[in-house]
């Protein structure tokens, strides 16, 4: 250990007892930095570096940066990550091609609505600044409703909604809606859960034509409550006569 630096060094051999390959990671002192570097091929020669730096400032907010170098030490690809003192912003720029420039840049930003819901928008972004897509999320309080609003093609307008709606009896609405370039329906579906799980229909426009040609129902029974003709009452692996109890001392019914 150098400088308050932590070096861990890890090798693996054949049976032979020759190097069939080795890591290098070196960690400071303060946790703020990691340099790890492979010897993938055993050679003694490192054919990738990886470096991670975390930047604190003094607002809380932190910058972290992911580099990947070769065994020339040329750049192979890098990311950057900026995160809000309170966690609710990020910007995350991707150097996928190790070009020196970034290509694809994310932003996650969360809003906390004064109802207890959020609304998150994750946008994405080409090198020269253009939108890729986008997509805008509002979560209701109650853990479950939401709404899901879609630019996946980057050209301004939302092309998929998805909806989620607690109805007054306790059942939930999903409605998944794709639209067209032009904005006129391409399809959609419904689905309807109820309240205890066990019953799920689901409509289905397949060619956006405003009507549903697929209707579809599925039923399942609750194992632990299922009553059977004649009284029988089914209770984990076990059956019971809801006269007499267990199914040993009932006989036929």
């Amino acid at each position: 250990m150098r400088g308050g630096n932590r070096t861990e060094t890890i090798q693996d051999l054949n049976a032979n007892g020759s190097e069939r390959d080795s890591t290098v990671k070196v960690t400071s002192a303060d946790g703020s930095s990691k340099t790890i570097q492979y010897d993938h091929a055993g050679t003694g020669t490192v054919d990738l570096t990886q470096i991670s730096t975390i930047v604190r400032n003094a607002d809380g907010s932190s910058v972290t940066t992911q580099t990947d170098l070769n065994g020339d030490k040329s750049l192979r690809d890098e990311t950057v990550t900026t995160l809000s003192a309170d966690g609710l912003s990020k910007t995350t720029q991707y150097d996928n091609a190790g070009s020196g420039t970034f290509d694809l840049a994310t932003t996650d930003v969360t809003v906390d609505n004064a109802d207890g819901s959020q609304t998150e928008t994750v946008t994405d972004r080409n090198a020269d600044g253009s939108l890729l897509d986008q997509t805008t999320t509002w979560r209701g309080a109650d853990g479950i409703s939401r709404t899901i609003q879609a630019d996946t093609t980057g050209n301004g307008q939302v092309d998929h909604v998805e909806t989620i709606v607690v109805n007054s009896d306790g059942s939930t609405t999903d409605t998944v809606t794709d639209n067209n370039a032009d904005g006129s329906l391409k399809d959609q579906a419904v689905t309807t859960t109820s309240a205890t799980g066990l019953l799920t229909t689901t409509q289905t426009d397949s060619a956006g034509a405003g009507t549903f040609d697929q209707t579809r129902a599925d039923a399942r029974q609750d194992r632990d409550d299922l009553r059977f003709p004649s009284g029988w009452l089914a209770r984990g692996p076990h059956r019971y006569h809801h006269e007499c109890g267990p199914l040993d001392c009932c006989g036929d019914h």
